[in-house]
C-alpha cells in the first residue's frame, strides 16, 4: 500500500480541490495530516495540507488556495472516514476555519494505544514498527509559513500521510485480535465533542495557574478577566500571554483595581496596555465586584498533604498498573494520579465518586470501569484486597 517515492499532485486550483475532493469522497476512507504554526498567534496558522488514498497523494497549499470550502464540507461528512495521527489539533484548526464538528475522524495514535503500543506513540516510530520505515527527521522543525517550499520539505510532508492507511489497517487487525475494536469506537467520539473545540469563557480562569491561591471573590474578578484575556486573544489573533500573562491575572484579581492609574502597578503590564484597555479592565473589575456572594465561583481546592490518603492511591495505582500490565495498555491511558486521587476522596467521604465534576471519571465508564475501575471501587469498599500471586509474579485483586 506504500505510494511511490513522489511529491504526489500540489493543488493549485479551485478546480483541482474539486478534482481532488471527488476523488477522496469516491474512496471513502482517506489520510489527513496538516502542517501548521501557532507560537505568535491565538489560531493556529494553516500551512499546508496533506491528503493520500491508496491512488494518490496530495498536498495543498493554502497561501496558494485560501478557499479550502470543499474540503471542509468533506471533512465534516460522517460518509467519510478521516484517517490521522494526533489529529486533535489538527481538527482545531478545521473546526476554527468552519465552525463544523469534525466527523468520522479515525486517530491512529489512539488505535496504538489501545493496542499496547503505548500511551502516547510518534508517528515515527509508530511507521517504523509497523511498517518497517524508518522516516526522515530533518525537517521536524521547519518553519512551513516560508516560501517556496524545497523539495525536501514536500517529500518530508508527504511521509506524514502516505503509511497511515497502512497503518490503520494492522492496528485494526491487532485491535480486532484483541477484541478491542468496540473499545476504539466509543473512543474515538471526542472528536464530534463541540467542547473540545470551543472553550466556554466562564471556566477559563480555571485554567490560570496559582489561581487557587484567590478566595472565592478575587475567583469572580478573575473569571471577568481571564475571559477579557480571551476575547482579546481571538480579537487581535495574538497568544494569550502576549496579551496578558497568568501570573498579572492573577495579581490584578487579588487588587482588584478601582481606576486605570492602579493596573500599572502590577509587575509586567506593559503602559499602552493600560492605555488600550485599562477602562475596560476596571469595568470587568466592577462588574465582578458587584456580583453577590451566591454568584462568585467556589473556592478551588488547594489540597494539602494527606499521608494516608497518598497510601491509599499508592494502592489504587499498584491495580490499576496491574491491570493495565494484564492487558498491554499504558496505566496514564487509563487514569492519572489525580482521577485516582478524586476518586479515593470522593469513596472513602461516602460520596459517590465524580459526583461532583460536570462527566464522570473516564475510569468509571465504559471499557475503563469493565477493565480496571469496578476492581478498584471493590477495592475501596472493603470487598476485596491486594494479594501477589507468587506463581506468577504479579499482583492480584481477591475478593475478601
Amino acid at each position: 500500500m506504500t505510494l511511490p517515492e513522489t511529491h504526489g499532485t500540489l493543488i493549485r486550483t479551485a478546480e483541482g480541490l474539486l478534482d481532488l475532493v471527488r476523488h477522496l469522497r469516491a474512496s471513502g476512507s482517506f489520510a489527513l495530516d496538516t502542517e501548521f504554526i501557532r507560537e505568535k498567534t491565538y489560531r493556529p496558522q494553516l500551512c499546508l495540507v496533506q491528503l493520500a488514498t491508496p491512488e494518490r497523494a496530495a498536498l495543498i497549499d493554502p497561501y496558494l488556495l485560501p478557499d479550502l470550502g470543499p474540503l471542509l464540507e468533506l471533512i465534516l461528512d460522517p460518509a467519510v472516514e478521516k484517517v490521522l495521527h494526533a489529529g486533535e489539533q489538527d481538527m482545531e484548526i478545521f473546526f476554527a476555519m468552519g465552525r463544523g464538528v469534525p466527523a468520522r475522524v479515525w486517530d491512529t495514535q489512539v488505535a496504538a494505544a489501545l493496542a499496547g503500543r503505548g500511551e502516547s506513540i510518534s508517528y515515527a516510530r509508530l511507521v517504523d514498527e509497523l511498517c518497517g520505515v524508518r522516516l526522515s527527521k530533518v525537517e521536524t522543525f521547519t518553519d512551513w509559513s516560508r516560501r517556496p517550499l524545497s523539495n525536501e520539505q514536500l517529500e518530508y510532508a508527504l511521509d506524514d500521510v502516505k503509511y497511515l492507511l497502512e497503518a490503520k489497517g494492522k492496528l485494526l487487525a491487532e485491535l480486532e485480535s484483541l477484541g478491542r475494536r468496540d473499545w476504539l469506537e466509543a473512543e474515538l467520539r471526542f472528536y464530534e465533542d463541540r467542547e473540545l473545540y470551543e472553550k466556554d469563557p466562564a471556566k477559563l480562569y480555571l485554567r490560570v495557574r496559582s489561581a487557587a491561591k484567590l478566595d472565592r471573590q478575587e475567583l469572580a474578578v478573575l473569571r471577568e478577566l481571564a475571559a477579557w484575556r480571551e476575547e482579546e486573544a481571538q480579537r487581535q489573533d495574538w497568544p494569550r500571554g502576549r496579551i496578558l500573562l497568568d501570573e498579572a491575572l492573577v495579581e490584578l484579581a487579588r487588587r482588584a483595581p478601582r481606576q486605570v492609574e492602579d493596573i500599572g502597578r502590577v509587575r509586567g503590564i506593559h503602559p499602552q496596555l493600560v492605555r488600550r484597555a485599562g477602562a475596560e479592565l476596571v469595568r470587568r473589575v466592577e462588574r465582578a465586584r458587584a456580583l453577590p456572594a451566591a454568584a462568585w465561583p467556589p473556592a478551588i481546592e488547594r489540597r494539602a498533604a494527606d499521608d494516608e490518603l497518598s497510601l491509599v492511591v499508592d494502592a489504587l495505582e499498584l491495580v490499576l498498573r496491574s491491570r493495565a500490565a494484564a492487558s498491554r495498555i499504558a496505566p496514564a491511558y487509563l487514569a492519572s494520579r489525580r482521577d485516582l486521587e478524586e476518586l479515593a476522596r470522593s469513596s472513602l467521604g461516602g460520596g459517590d465518586p465524580g459526583a461532583a465534576r460536570e462527566r464522570p471519571l473516564p475510569i468509571l465508564t465504559g471499557w475503563r470501569r469493565e477493565l480496571a475501575g469496578a476492581a478498584l471501587l471493590e477495592l475501596l469498599a472493603g470487598k476485596s484486597s491486594i494479594a501477589i500471586d507468587r506463581a506468577r509474579t504479579r499482583v492480584e485483586v481477591v475478593e475478601r
